[in-house]
């Protein structure tokens, strides 16, 4: 306990700052004591200091235990960067191990040789701190300014915004004077420390966010979460990169995450954008292939994507580097390379935005012409804050946003759509999705769970959507672009195949050609100037779906074959005996019941305002029935998940599993089901039958083929009555898991045992350690060894097989 006491004295695993960090070892050991705290006659703020020093060693101890291992539960001297790190330092790791090696040559540490080691590491800490503040204070003042301060702030790893600096500083900063000296510094370090490198505004966005997710329950968050995170603050960070940095915080490997490792993490989110983005400012082969790209790049163009109306329904320079110390962080960026920089990033961003945020949150900078690392990361706080919005696209996104809020659909909140609602709103956009995919894209930002959006999450899914569609044109282009980085004339027809999922219409593409030209009169093609053809096309693609009730042509085409099935003489249009055929087909809910029959009446004047029914007319009748069917699906949902027992988990990712295979009906057809159900267990002739005919007794029109309700009651039959020995394959396969689990366990065990044989073996004998003491390879992804209820592991199973991602808390402990 003394040892403890003296290795966290003016330094805290909880962020806290606990007394001067100066003192010799005689002193720490006297006052540090809990005997001493208990026993003395000292007055109470003295025993308020020797109790959180107890409660700091208390702190230390639980990441003792969160990051040991093996059979002796000892940290390894591997993980001592990464323990760092945990607490809010930011070691360089040449010097950890320089220190690990003064104190022993095994490679792990006992609790005991642990606090020894965290008691040097603060001593070593300090005096690189005072070196570090003595290369900063380029006056020799004994003070830092704001300049000063953030500069070694940033170079430290420390703060990341000049914002974070200011708001740390006047915190801090109590006699107003603007500057601080080392003491202060080091309390403004804890502060840094404590608040992991945010604002106040965004670590309480982030508890929002956090508390929004979790509810009154102590549930942690999931890695599932965390990527809805990074996506709903508009990071553009890969799947490995956020892996890795979880790897760092949650050293269990459960997955579960607290408020504080969230705020950690999405500070390595942080950080990592950050050293990229440094990294192509300063090389210089970066700045030759910028060169060979012209602007604009890739931008999601959302002016373009929305018709003119409603469619029918029908810094400061330091002259040395201290140790440690990050370079580049005095060097600019052009702003005529500031989109392909972004680009490089991952964010398509418009001219236009990019515009925005210099002449309005950038005007005061001193060189126009360049950004330095501070303004650039202004650049993108303000492209978050506005979800890559220009002021007037922000504005129209609004304006479509309430017009489609309807309370008899949305509840009584007025302020928030639905699925029905976000489909239309979607169709605006060209962006064509059925209501089971729209709640699938509902769910991915509505972390509050009411399965409505409101105008800030709605601005956040379109910005999300957008990104998406322009780094599949950026791929399209990659594909179909020569060595020379243009693209043939004559590829363009594939290439927007490729971007829109159908071929692309000649008349349009003629329209959107170059000039009064077409683009057949052209051979080559830039990055740009494939850009502003897509731009022009897409808005023509827009309004052209407008005119045909908000149906894309992939859509359309599928429509048109249905239609020419009546229109037998090809004539059209339809006489009321082919329309009568026509609904008695695609809508048997018009002769089945009264009610419905009475509800497709009043569709008529609508849909037959003409003399004849065209296409048109068939396209606007169709869309109606579509968006009626849609509203029962929402209502059925809810009476299944009742009569089931599905829990709101079970059927966010059965949704999941529904969504990928639906047809442009919102449907999923027989051979689409038996091949989710054959991910488990193979059909025999007699099996299939068995479940055609199951799933054409659940279809309320007696066909082969499922909307999602009836999906959701067909794997209720399937898994409850062990139809088709799903249950029994399932159970086959987890058994199969579990044995591997355990092999890997067992050689686990081994390896971790083999490091504590006897005397402990030095690094350099460890088996299969990967190099740079990554601790991937230690801790494999396992199959948890839990009870699982056989009816649901066909679902787990039905899912993993199909790659579909989940982030259900409950069927990750059933995997």
């Amino acid at each position: 306990t003394r040892s403890g006491l003296a290795a966290l004295r003016g330094f805290s695993g909880s962020g806290e700052r606990l007394g001067s960090a100066e003192g010799g070892d005689d002193e720490d050991d006297e006052e540090g004591t809990p005997e001493n705290a208990e026993g003395s006659e000292t007055d109470n703020s003295s025993d308020e200091g020797h109790q959180h020093l107890l409660d700091s060693l208390q702190a230390l101890h639980a990441v003792y235990k969160k990051f040991s291992e093996g059979e002796d539960m000892e940290v390894h001297t591997d993980d001592l960067v990464f323990v760092l790190r945990y607490l809010g330092l930011r070691p360089v790791e040449e010097d950890v191990v320089s220190i690990v090696q003064a104190m022993t040559h095994y490679t792990t540490l006992d609790w005991n040789e642990f606090v020894q080691f965290i008691k040097k590491f603060r001593e070593h800490d300090i005096s690189i701190l005072k070196q570090q503040f003595m290369l900063a204070d380029s006056d020799g003042s004994g003070c830092l300014d704001i300049d000063e301060l953030h500069n070694m702030c940033v170079k430290l790893g420390y703060s990341p915004t000049r914002a974070v600096t200011l708001e740390a500083l006047k915190s801090i900063d109590l006699d107003g004077s603007g500057t601080i000296t080392f003491d202060e510094f080091e309390q403004l370090r804890e502060h840094l420390r404590a608040s992991s490198g945010f604002t106040l505004d965004e670590a309480e966005e982030l508890k929002r966010l956090f508390a929004r997710t979790v509810g009154d329950t102590d549930k942690k968050l999931s890695y599932e979460d965390i990527r809805r995170f990074n996506s709903y603050l508009a990071y553009n960070t890969t799947t490995d990169d956020i892996k890795t940095v979880m790897l760092t915080i949650d050293k269990e490997g459960d997955g579960k995450i607290s408020f504080d490792e969230l705020l950690k993490i999405i500070r390595g989110i942080r950080d990592l954008e950050r050293e990229r983005l440094l990294k192509l400012v300063s090389q210089q082969e970066v700045h030759d292939r910028l060169a060979s790209l012209t602007a604009p790049l890739l931008a999601p163009s959302l002016p373009s994507a929305i018709p003119a109306g409603r469619p029918s329904t029908a810094g400061k320079k330091q002259g040395s580097k201290g140790r440690g110390m990050k370079a580049g962080l005095t060097q600019a960026l052009g702003i005529d390379k500031l989109g392909a920089v972004l680009q490089l990033l991952g964010y398509h961003t418009t001219a236009e935005v990019r515009s925005e945020i210099l002449s309005h949150e950038l005007k005061g900078r001193e060189d126009l012409a360049s950004l330095t690392m501070d303004e650039l990361d202004s650049l993108m706080l303000s492209y978050r804050r506005r979800e890559g919005f220009t002021h007037a696209e922000m504005e129209h996104l609004k304006e479509m946003f309430t017009q489609e809020q309807r309370e008899t659909e949305a509840g009584k909140n007025s302020e928030r759509i639905d699925a029905l609602e976000l489909g239309r709103v979607l169709r605006w956009f060209g962006i064509a999705r059925t209501a089971q995919q729209t709640q699938c894209l509902i769910e991915e930002v509505d972390f509050s769970g009411t399965h409505q959006l409101a105008f800030a999450e709605f601005a956040k899914l379109m910005r999300w959507l957008l990104q998406v569609e322009a780094e599949k044109r950026l791929s399209v282009w990659e594909q179909h672009a020569e060595d020379d980085g243009t693209m043939k004339g004559a590829l363009i027809d594939s290439a927007l195949t490729c971007i829109i999922g159908s071929e692309p219409n000649t008349g349009m593409m003629r329209m959107a050609g170059r000039g009064e030209k077409g683009l057949k009169d052209y051979d080559d093609l830039t990055l740009s100037e494939f850009e502003g053809f897509f731009k022009r096309y897409r808005k023509l693609y827009v309004e052209w779906a407008a005119q045909r009730s908000g149906f894309v042509p992939k859509e359309v085409q599928g429509l048109k074959e249905i239609w020419d099935k009546y229109d037998v003489d090809d004539n059209g249009w339809l006489d009321p005996l082919e329309m009568r055929q026509m609904v008695r087909d695609l809508v048997p809910e018009a002769v089945m019941s009264v009610e419905g029959k009475a509800e497709i009446i009043q569709w008529l004047p609508s849909a037959f305002s003409e003399e004849k029914f065209r296409f048109e007319s068939f396209l606007a009748f169709m869309r109606k029935c579509f968006d009626l069917r849609d509203e029962k699906d929402i209502k059925r949902e809810v009476e299944v998940v009742k009569e089931c027992g599905y829990s709101s988990d079970d059927v966010e990712f059965l949704r999941a599993i529904f969504s990928p295979n639906i047809n442009y009906a919102g449907e999923v057809e027989f051979h689409a089901l038996k091949e989710i159900f054959s991910s488990i267990t193979e059909f025999s002739s007699y099996q299939r039958e068995c479940f055609h005919e199951l799933v054409r007794r659940t279809h309320p029109e007696g066909r082969p083929a499922a909307r999602f309700p009836q999906f959701l009651l067909i794997v209720h039959k399937v898994t409850t009555q062990n139809l088709l020995g799903i249950n029994d394959a399932a159970d086959r396969t987890l058994r199969r898991q579990r044995q591997l689990t355990e092999q890997l366990d067992a050689e686990r065990g081994r390896r971790a045992s083999s490091c504590r044989f006897g005397a402990r073996k030095s690094s350099d004998t460890l088996p299969d350690i990967p190099e740079g003491g990554v601790a991937g390879s230690r801790r494999p992804e396992l199959v948890q060894d839990t009870d699982v209820d056989e009816s649901y592991a066909a679902i787990v199973l039905m899912q993993k097989n199909l790659h579909v991602e989940h982030r259900s808390e409950k069927s990750n402990a059933r995997r």
